[in-house]
């Protein structure tokens, strides 16, 4: 009897298509793989940027590096984890028993009114060998520059993509090269409105982004990413 083959997990479909259409990001992740080697230049590195630009595409993929490496990843999502220690404590017991876990802590605009208590109860119990990785929105805390952290984190701001890097994300989601050029210059980099833009021009070969009306789901799409979590309510409708 023929043996059957294990059918691919939806899961391992989105990473595997996730994968293939990441672009650009090198010098990002010369550092963080430097950071997975013997020789760390950094245990906790500070990823910040806006909405869209890109920063938990950055961490997934740091994270399938990782796992081939042989690491252990941990990821917390802040939207999803009250910001409480007891909570994130909870969330990361697992890791402090890793000899080689890789924290990633996502959407940390959510929860940083646990700064304090990272620095000074739950990253120091974490193994020598852990590395942890905090994206959010904001600028971190100086704090984290200071009292000895200065030896051990890294700042690592995010900003749009070069034009080589927005043209080849949008050419891996299946753009035309000539097209791809003309969206690249509207998006300014932003890996989100690539994305969006690409997708529309898929179904509408002739969509031109200076005609942004005629697609308004687009605006709708990026106006959620950039607003959520900072206007809410009456304030929210206010803007739309």
């Amino acid at each position: 009897m023929a043996t059957k083959l294990r059918s691919e997990t939806l899961g391992e479909l989105i990473d595997r298509r996730e994968r293939g259409r990441f672009v650009g990001r090198a010098r990002e992740l010369s550092l963080l793989e430097a950071c997975l080697g013997n020789q760390p230049p950094a245990s906790v590195v500070l990823v910040h940027g806006p909405a869209g630009i890109g920063k938990s595409t950055l961490l997934r993929e740091l994270a399938r590096r990782a796992r081939v490496a042989a690491w252990d990843v941990f990821f917390v999502e802040g939207r999803e984890l009250p910001p409480t220690p007891d909570a994130l404590e909870a969330a990361l017991a697992e890791a402090r028993a890793s000899p080689r876990p890789l924290v990633l802590i996502d959407t940390y605009e959510r929860m940083t009114a646990l700064d304090g208590y990272l620095r000074r109860d739950l990253l120091p119990s974490m193994p020598g060998d852990a590395l942890v990785v905090i994206a959010g929105r904001g600028e971190p805390d100086p704090a984290w520059f200071d009292g000895g952290w200065q030896e051990v984190a890294r700042d690592m701001p995010l900003s749009g993509l070069a034009l080589a890097d927005a043209v080849g994300l949008l050419e891996a989601h299946g753009v035309d090269h000539a097209r791809a050029s003309e969206i690249a210059a509207w998006a300014a980099g932003s890996p989100l409105a690539l994305a969006l833009a690409a997708e529309t021009a898929s179904y509408d070969a002739g969509w031109d982004p200076a005609r942004m009306t005629e697609h308004p789901e687009v605006l709708r799409s990026l106006m959620r990413h950039i607003v959520d979590g900072e206007l809410m309510g009456e304030r929210r409708q206010a803007l739309a």
